[in-house]
């Protein structure tokens, strides 16, 4: 049975992955601070011992696989970009640093490790880091493949484009069989994602929108830093009206309004068009859906107390399962 440490572990995407994989599998422990992620967590998996704040913590308990997806607060373009550091959320990499020389010290390392995250960290701002990363890696004794993997490529309809780094040791025979999983057709439709009946909160005053959306000829036209200067879709799609009066911002309609852009934890700027041309904004399953959890999950947590907003802004934070699901496949088989 493989044992797992997930670290900045969420509301669990990477054992919720090892389930869908068919890997059986025990949580040694997982590190989290954020107190509603933690019941959403406990509602869905049950009690795991919990390390906490992972500066502060010494050492982890022995196990097969670590995941360390770390905060992304300051290499996303959503955020600040202060980079990695000692000072910053992203610089939390550098407490698994500690932690894997601490591991090594006592013979102790994990055969496995994952890492995700936002795909800036492999962008020339940041590569830097991550060859540096990488390097240290493999004087621990790892073999380490990355790649950026779009969650549309994998059967959800979201444009979530996110770096995945697996990494074994070469002494377990390193990564010499392993590749990223192979493209495949959308698993679920943003159709059948889409809830039918959704209460009157979530439907939003058009004319609020009106310098960025109008509807010219039964489409409904967003205005969008193009040469054509707008994009177009038909109705019972998404559509980004984030930033409306942004001079740069681009893709605001993807796949014809088909695919989902990216969810962020954040205040949302994304609008659902219903076949009547109602506009509304998404709720907190369909967002739920949208990063491969199941029904009964978003359920759970929300009975356990976890309020919609932070629901939203968890799913937002979370890692798309179905894509690490295919990954494990791969991985682990």
């Amino acid at each position: 049975m493989l044992r797992m440490n997930e670290l900045f572990s969420g509301i669990g995407s990477q054992t919720k992955a090892l389930q869908r994989a068919g890997v059986d599998h025990v949580i040694t422990g997982i590190s989290e601070i954020d107190e509603s992620a933690i019941i959403s967590y406990t509602a869905i998996y049950g009690d795991i011992y919990n390390y906490g704040d992972i500066s502060k913590v010494d050492s982890l308990k022995q196990a097969d696989f670590w995941t360390y997806s770390f905060p992304c607060t300051d290499i996303s373009k959503a955020g600040k970009m202060e980079g990695i550091t000692e000072s910053t959320r992203s610089g939390l990499i550098l407490q698994v640093e500690r932690l894997l020389r601490e591991a090594h010290e006592k013979g102790e390392l994990p055969m496995y490790l994952m890492l995700e995250n936002v795909a800036t960290l492999a962008s020339k701002r940041f590569k830097g880091f991550l060859d540096g990363w990488i390097q240290f890696l493999s004087d621990l004794g790892y073999d380490t493949k990355y790649k950026v993997i779009n969650a549309s490529t994998q059967g959800i309809p979201q444009n979530r484009d996110r770096i995945i780094a697996v990494s074994k040791l070469r002494a377990g025979g390193g990564l010499h069989n392993f590749e990223f999983p192979q493209n495949i057709p959308l698993r679920v439709s943003l159709d059948e994602i889409m809830e039918k009946n959704v209460d009157d909160r979530y439907y939003v005053d058009l004319e609020k929108y009106k310098d960025i959306i109008s509807i010219v000829n039964g489409k409904i036209r967003v205005r969008q830093a193009t040469k054509q200067g707008y994009i177009e879709m038909d109705p019972c799609g998404i559509c980004d009206v984030s930033y409306p009066t942004s001079k740069t911002r681009r893709g605001r309609i993807q796949g014809g309004g088909k695919i989902c852009p990216t969810l962020t934890a954040s205040v949302q700027g994304l609008l659902y068009f219903d076949e009547e041309y109602r506009a509304r904004q998404l709720t907190g399953l369909e967002n739920w859906r949208l990063m491969g959890f199941d029904d009964r999950d978003y359920f759970l947590a929300k009975e356990a107390g976890v309020s919609e907003a932070q629901l939203i802004k968890q799913a937002g934070n979370s890692i798309v399962v179905d894509v690490l699901e295919r990954v494990f496949i791969n991985l682990f088989k």
